[in-house]
């Protein structure tokens, strides 16, 4: 009697992996014989949406352009008629971005100051943020913003930073209401990688950072403009590196993957100091990435390592406002 047993389940799971193999064998079929039709059917409305985007996208920046133009012009700031550009070429240590216009007035800000939070509140618009997050931010202040040394403008500077990333997040986000793809892209390695990577490459620059969840001193992040107060270099595409160690770990955005290692690739092909980064990209296949495609056959490729699943672990995107 077991031994009947025992050849009944076999045989069941024999037909019921047969049955499996069959259905995933029927799905590739299908896929490759509609996919085709598909794309074909739904290509105009797909571009005439990313054109209506793009265009929405250029009119709200140049209102954001003449918005910000009238408020330097109130407060008697012209802007420069002619850009400025450097006659000569030199090497300079990286320093924060600083800009050739000053900041304007800033409105008064609340600071409402609790045990493990900090309200800030300007009007009727209160944002919050971690005691340990604010302190870290009074630190970055303290070490790169030359315009405020006796600190009269960091709390509004603060709000406007949180502001900015509570915007580009979700109105008042919160980790239950707000997109998992907006949150992810604050992700950040943990505290003992940073560790690893400075200790053993000699690591001290993020590539792909804000002033939340940054690690070193040294970043670039995507807010130059209201960032800069607290260590950022602008954005990555526009950094100019000639040696040094740097940590990338882009937002899971394709195109911005594949732009990032473009510009890699093109600054290590400019330098003749050493220079060095170390990129963190999902292992997407099927179809594979062409960031993935042109890191695993670049020829300034030295190493790949592959981390399975959940092996690893990101601090979480809101980690300025959890508890």
């Amino acid at each position: 009697m077991p031994g009947s047993m025992l050849k009944t389940v076999v045989k069941f799971a024999k037909i019921s992996r047969a049955r499996s193999y069959s259905q995933v064998d029927r799905l590739a079929h299908l896929k490759q014989q509609c996919q085709p039709h598909l794309t074909e059917t739904v290509r105009t409305s797909v571009e005439g949406i990313c054109l209506k985007l793009y265009n929405l996208s250029c009119d709200y920046a140049k209102k954001v352009r003449e918005k910000s133009n009238s408020i330097l012009k109130e407060h008697s700031m012209e802007l420069p008629s002619q850009p400025f550009t450097s006659q000569t070429l030199r090497k300079v240590w990286c320093y924060p971005v600083q800009f050739a216009i000053g900041c304007p007035r800033l409105p008064v800000v609340e600071y409402l100051p609790d045990r493990d939070q900090a309200m800030l509140r300007y009007q009727s618009d209160t944002l919050a943020i971690n005691s340990l997050y604010l302190q870290k931010l009074e630190h970055l202040y303290r070490h790169n913003c030359f315009d405020d040394r006796k600190f009269e403008l960091f709390i509004p500077r603060v709000w406007v930073m949180l502001k900015r990333y509570a915007t580009f997040l979700g109105v008042n986000p919160t980790p239950n209401n707000a997109n998992p793809d907006i949150r992810d892209t604050q992700q950040s390695l943990p505290v003992t990688a940073f560790e690893c990577l400075n200790k053993t490459f000699g690591v001290t620059f993020e590539c792909f950072a804000s002033p939340l969840n940054c690690y070193f001193r040294q970043y670039c992040s995507a807010f130059a403009d209201c960032d800069s107060y607290f260590g950022s270099r602008g954005p990555f595409l526009n950094l100019k590196a000639l040696s040094g160690s740097f940590q990338a770990n882009p937002p899971y955005c394709e195109e911005l993957m594949e732009a990032a290692v473009i510009h890699m690739e093109g600054l290590l092909d400019d330098t003749l100091e050493p220079l060095s980064f170390i990129v963190l990209v999902p292992d997407y296949r099927e179809p594979t990435p062409a960031a993935l495609v042109r890191l695993e056959s670049s020829q300034f490729k030295r190493k790949q390592v592959t981390i399975p699943a959940y092996e690893h672990e990101f601090r979480h995107g809101f980690q300025h406002v959890l508890n």
